[in-house]
């Protein structure tokens, strides 16, 4: 009967391959998403500056909340990451590029319900003039803090240097301020940064199982994937490529 089952096996007919479907349409250049505990999607429009909310399959015809961006290349709104108990503390943290001055900034909102309410300056960063390299993935970690990729703007010299925000993944409190036990804060001079000698990072993400943490990094011929421990990039070369 095992032969017999063998030899019908490469005549079976094999599955359909599945066939993807649009969930929604007609939005303006998505970049980042996140899931609420209720099972809301919020997700961000890099050119519009608008943060979205998806509520039971359907998009709320009202933004959650709309930020003032510059537009264009790589610059806008860039990323999103939920407060990790947002049943208690409901912040939205989002990462773009201020049409006020010209930067990347990081700063939370406090949600009530589908709509935005106070808004919290967490760091402001890097001038966004040069339109490149702006970074801009948030995910909280394993630890409950805040990790955060910032490019390096097209200056490669800030990728390695501790004392510029440039080309790093920073590590945070929830609350913006700088965990004690940062690599880069030597006698105690508090260091925002978790690894140097990224030069652009766009995808950052946290393994649920291990607590591992991974980034993803594109250059001009490449895009790799590798871990965003201090150990593995501060290795990195001084022309800023990740490690």
């Amino acid at each position: 009967m095992v032969a017999a089952l063998l030899a019908w096996l490469p005549f079976a007919t094999a599955a359909p391959s599945p066939t993807p479907e649009p969930f929604l349409s007609g939005l303006s250049f998505p970049t980042n998403m996140a899931f609420a505990p209720d099972g809301r999607l919020f997700f961000t429009e890099k050119e519009t500056g608008q943060i979205r909310i998806v509520r039971n399959g359907a998009l709320l015809p009202k933004p959650f909340a709309t930020l003032p961006v510059v537009s264009g290349a790589e610059r806008g709104l860039l990323g999103i990451a939920l407060d990790p108990h947002f049943d208690v503390t409901p912040w939205v943290y989002v990462y773009f590029t201020d049409a006020t001055d010209g930067r990347n900034r990081l700063i939370r909102i406090k949600a009530h319900g589908d709509v935005g309410g106070a808004q919290q300056t967490l760091l402001d960063l890097l001038d966004a003039s040069s339109g490149i390299h702006n970074g801009g993935d948030l995910t909280f970690g394993a630890d409950g803090m805040l990790y955060v990729t910032v490019g390096e703007t097209g200056n490669q010299a800030l990728a390695q240097d501790a004392t510029q925000l440039g080309g790093k993944v920073l590590r945070l409190e929830p609350n913006g301020s700088i965990p004690a036990d940062n690599p880069f804060s030597p006698e105690g001079t508090p260091n925002e940064a978790w690894t140097k000698g990224n030069r652009n990072s766009f995808g950052l993400c946290v393994d649920p199982d291990s607590g591992d943490c991974g980034k993803r990094r594109t250059d001009p011929t490449s895009t790799t994937r590798s871990t965003c421990s201090p150990e593995a990039a501060t290795t990195a070369g001084p022309t800023s490529r990740d490690a």
